[in-house]
């Protein structure tokens, strides 16, 4: 809660001998702020009826946007989750007192709640309909090059890819050996992502959803995170096709180009246009991602990516708020956290909106420029299965790869997640091991 204030101030301005005091008597905690041993700001709360840490967030939240003079869009919350916290709040309290709650005790923005309340809706329908059904995640770690902004687990082919056939070839045994850990006609979709996927060889992906569709016959979707527009070609188009995919990923992040070149990405505008070009000719639906928050990009740079990217009318628009992770290489980079300010994202989806796109998945992350969030746009009846049912933790997910992230959920919803090794060569030689951890955590709790 402290760091997503001071990610927006300069913390050099506050660090001085900056002390937190907090303590508790029975009903109440007291906050006393000391700047250079001297008060700075005080406030107190009753527990409450919120448990102890949450009174806690909010006391934090109330004394420092006073003294502060700043309020953050998101209020309170830190969590991924947002939409689901909004839904555990209507479920403890009610409807409408959990609506007040949620906005008035835990200061979250009006259109933010809104903003919940109309992806929730959309969350129920699907909810309710795959509700006894299970995703399957598959992880291809390899990028042709790594962007700046980028802290996933991936290997650039420069230098990993001698492991791309000893990977593929583990990565299928593993599928082969636990794709029936959960009932494989319960699958209901699946996501290949990265990565990169299309840094497979044709042949590798054509045997890969060959062997998808021989072990997962009851598959609503399929999703295929291409991402690089210079990767998607009419030879994998085809071959995506036949095998049944329903969604592919060209991510551009941006429509300008010294952003492209300045984050790393090695393609150009043009071939972002030829992609979808491409694209167009199979009956295949398109997200595509932009980014909020790159340096350098104001508020007509980003306009201007969203008519270009709506002009291409892709079926789904996912809109980025930049996250300075620890892993990328820009965590250091002098970004400004207050872009809130002047690129106001409630503009950017105003004018998704009235170009029927509407958002139906939301997730935040830490560290993201103006305490954003990050949304998925869709047109009606476009909404993509897995990325609804993964914001909850509802339904297990079976995930084959390095790094990737298996959860399983008990009939209490507690939630019991199997990770997969994140180095190439423990997951290679350890790969039993993988299986066998998904398996007992089944037995254990299922």
């Amino acid at each position: 809660m402290i760091k997503a204030f001071f990610d927006y101030i300069p913390f050099e301005e506050y660090d001085e001998n900056i002390l937190f005091e907090i303590t508790k008597n029975d009903n109440s905690i007291n906050l006393k702020i000391f700047k250079d041993k001297e008060l700075f700001g005080e406030g107190t709360t009753e527990i409450s009826p919120l448990d102890e840490v949450r009174a806690t967030k909010v006391l934090i939240y109330e004394v420092l946007s006073r003294v502060l003079k700043r309020d953050l869009p998101w209020g309170t919350l830190t969590g991924i989750r947002p939409v689901s916290f909004f839904n555990w709040t209507k479920k403890q309290y009610g409807n409408e007192l959990g609506r007040e709650i949620f906005s008035t005790k835990y200061h979250v923005r009006s259109d933010k709640v809104e903003l919940c309340e109309e992806i929730e809706n959309i969350e129920h329908k699907t909810m309710t309909k795959y509700k006894d059904n299970h995703l399957i995640y598959i992880h291809i770690p390899f990028c042709e090059t790594r962007c700046n902004y980028c802290s996933f687990s991936v290997m650039t082919m420069d230098k990993f890819g001698k492991w791309m056939d000893k990977y593929f070839e583990t990565l299928l045994k593993e599928i082969e050996e636990g794709y029936d850990i959960l009932p494989p006609e319960k699958a209901c979709s699946l996501y290949i992502g990265g990565g990169t996927p299309s840094t497979l060889s044709i042949e590798k992906t054509k045997k890969l959803l060959s062997v998808i569709n021989e072990k997962f016959k009851n598959l609503v979707e399929i999703t295929f995170e291409a991402g690089r527009p210079e990767s998607i070609t009419t030879e994998l188009l085809e071959v995506l096709q036949s095998e049944g995919v329903s969604r592919i990923s060209i991510n551009p992040q941006s429509m300008q180009q010294k952003t492209l070149d300045s984050i790393g990405r090695k393609h150009t505008v043009e071939d972002i246009y030829a992609a979808f070009e491409r694209a167009k000719k199979y009956d295949i639906d398109v997200n595509t991602d932009m980014i909020i928050g790159f340096k350098g990009e104001g508020v007509h740079d980003v306009t201007d990516t969203l008519s270009k990217l709506i002009a291409l009318e892709p079926e789904n628009i996912t809109v980025h708020s930049l996250a300075l992770k620890t892993g990328s290489r820009i965590k250091n980079q002098n970004v400004d956290f207050s872009y809130e300010e002047f690129i106001d994202r409630r503009n950017i989806y105003d004018i998704l909106r009235k170009n029927s796109y509407r958002p139906y998945y939301l997730y935040r992350q830490k560290r993201q420029v103006g305490e954003a969030e990050n949304i998925g746009f869709s047109k009606e009846g476009k909404e993509n299965i897995f990325n609804i049912i993964s914001m909850n933790d509802e339904n297990h997910v079976l995930a084959f790869g390095m790094g990737a992230v298996s959860k399983f959920v008990d009939k209490n919803l507690d939630c019991h997640r199997v990770f997969g090794f994140r180095d190439v060569i423990y997951y290679i030689e350890h790969l039993n091991e993988l299986n066998e951890n998904k398996r007992e955590i089944v037995e254990k709790y299922l």
